[in-house]
C-alpha cells in the first residue's frame, strides 16, 4: 500500500475540463491511454457561475500538473450573457487572468482545437475574439496537419504553438453481433443488392443533411438506398425529412438516439459513409466509419481532416454531391475501405496518447 502511495505522489496529473464521458467515449479512451503512459487523468467541470471559473474548479483538488482545455462552451457562456461591450471586454479579462494564474503556479494548460467556432454558437464574433485571446495562452493541439495550419491563420498564432495529435480510432470498441445486424437490416427493409449510403450521428443543420437528401433526390439509380439515423432536436427537420423521405421510398429514416449496441450494426448495413459537412474541423463520425472499414464521401472541406486519399471520394462544387453518390458505383468500395481501416489502426487511442504525451505534456 505504501509503495502504491508513492507511486500515486510521482505520478503526473492530469485534468479534463470539461467532463464530457456522457454519450461520448472519446475523453474515456483518451485518458486511458494517457494513464498508461504513467499520469493520472481526472474530470472536472467548470464553475461557470464563478469568476474564475477554472481556478475555482480546482479548490480543494491536489494541484494538478497539466490542465487540459477541451469543448469551451460553458466556459465561455458569461460571455454571451450581456450586449454591454465594457462587460464583454471585463469578461475577456478575467479569462486571461483566469488561466495566467494557472502558469503562474506552474501549471501547463493544453488545449484541444476541437472547432474553429462553436457549431450553434450565439455569436461567432464575440467567441472568436475570446478564442484567438486562449489560443495565446494555451498550448494548442489539433488532430490533423490540415487542421494546424487552418487554426493558425484562424486564431492568428505560430504554427510553432500547435502540436498534433491524430483523432483516435474505435476499432473493436462498439459491440457487433449478428442478431442486432439483423434487426437492422430488417428494420429499413434492406437487401444485399442494394447500395446503401448512411449518414449517422446527431442531426443537426451544419451537417449538411439537408443537402445530401436533395443530392440523393437527383440520382435514379433503383439500387441505391439512403439510411439516415440519428436524433435531432428541431422539429421542422423531422417533418422534412419524413415528408422527403414518403417523396422517395429509397430513403430510410431512423431519427432516434442510436445506442451504442446498435451503432456498429447502422455501419454493417451500409456500403459508405457520407459527411456532407457545411463547416467542421474534425470528425469523430468519420474516424468512426474508418475504424469499421467503411469509405467515405466528404465535400472538399473535408480534406481538413488529412485522411488517406484513396478512402475517400471529395466533391465540391463544379463536381456536387449527387455527383460523388454515382460515382460510388465506378469505385471499388472494398479496397477504399480497407485503406481506411489501415488508417485508423494505425491510431488507436493508446497509440495517440503516447504521440500527446511526448509532443505536448512531457
Amino acid at each position: 500500500m505504501f509503495k502504491s502511495f508513492i507511486k500515486n505522489k510521482k505520478t503526473k496529473r492530469v485534468i479534463f475540463f470539461p467532463d464530457w464521458r456522457w454519450g461520448n467515449p472519446y475523453q474515456t479512451l483518451l485518458a486511458s491511454g494517457i494513464e498508461k503512459c504513467d499520469y493520472c487523468v481526472d474530470f472536472l467541470n467548470y464553475k461557470s457561475s464563478a469568476l474564475l471559473p477554472i481556478n475555482s474548479a480546482l479548490q480543494g483538488q491536489r494541484k494538478p500538473d497539466i490542465v487540459h482545455l477541451h469543448w469551451l462552451d460553458y466556459y465561455l457562456d458569461a460571455l454571451f450573457w450581456s450586449s454591454n461591450q465594457a462587460f464583454v471586454y471585463l469578461r475577456l479579462m478575467l479569462i486571461i487572468i483566469d488561466i495566467t494564474l494557472l502558469k503562474i503556479r506552474g501549471i501547463k494548460v493544453v488545449w484541444t482545437v476541437h472547432n474553429l467556432i462553436s457549431h450553434e454558437s450565439p455569436c461567432p464574433d464575440r467567441e472568436l475574439i475570446a478564442l484567438k485571446t486562449i489560443a495565446r495562452l494555451c498550448h494548442v493541439v489539433v488532430h490533423s496537419e490540415g487542421a494546424k495550419s487552418v487554426v493558425a491563420e484562424k486564431y492568428n498564432i505560430n504554427q510553432k504553438k500547435i502540436s498534433v495529435a491524430p483523432l483516435g480510432s474505435y476499432v473493436g470498441y462498439y459491440p457487433n453481433d449478428r442478431e442486432t445486424n439483423q434487426k437492422i437490416i430488417q428494420k429499413l427493409n434492406l437487401n444485399p443488392q442494394n447500395k446503401t449510403f448512411l449518414f449517422v450521428g446527431a442531426i443537426r443543420r451544419y451537417k449538411g443533411v439537408n443537402e445530401l437528401v436533395e443530392a440523393f433526390l437527383r440520382t435514379t439509380n433503383p439500387t441505391y438506398r439512403l439510411v439516415i439515423a440519428g436524433s435531432l432536436r428541431n422539429e421542422d427537420d423531422r417533418q422534412w425529412l419524413e415528408q422527403k423521405a414518403q417523396q422517395d421510398q429509397r430513403i430510410k429514416l431512423s431519427l432516434e438516439f442510436i445506442p451504442e449496441n446498435e451503432l456498429t450494426a447502422y455501419l454493417n448495413c451500409c456500403d459508405v459513409v457520407v459527411l456532407p459537412f457545411v463547416k467542421t474541423l474534425t470528425s469523430a463520425s468519420a474516424i468512426l466509419a474508418m475504424s469499421y472499414g467503411k469509405p467515405l464521401i466528404l465535400p472538399e472541406i473535408g480534406r481538413v481532416f488529412s485522411m488517406p486519399e484513396e478512402g475517400v471520394i471529395y466533391y465540391s462544387q463544379d463536381l456536387g454531391l449527387d455527383w460523388a453518390l454515382e460515382e460510388a458505383v465506378n469505385r471499388d468500395l472494398t479496397a477504399m475501405g480497407i485503406a481506411n481501416l489501415q488508417y485508423a489502426q494505425r491510431f488507436t487511442f493508446d497509440k495517440v496518447a503516447k504521440i500527446l504525451v511526448d509532443a505536448v505534456y512531457s
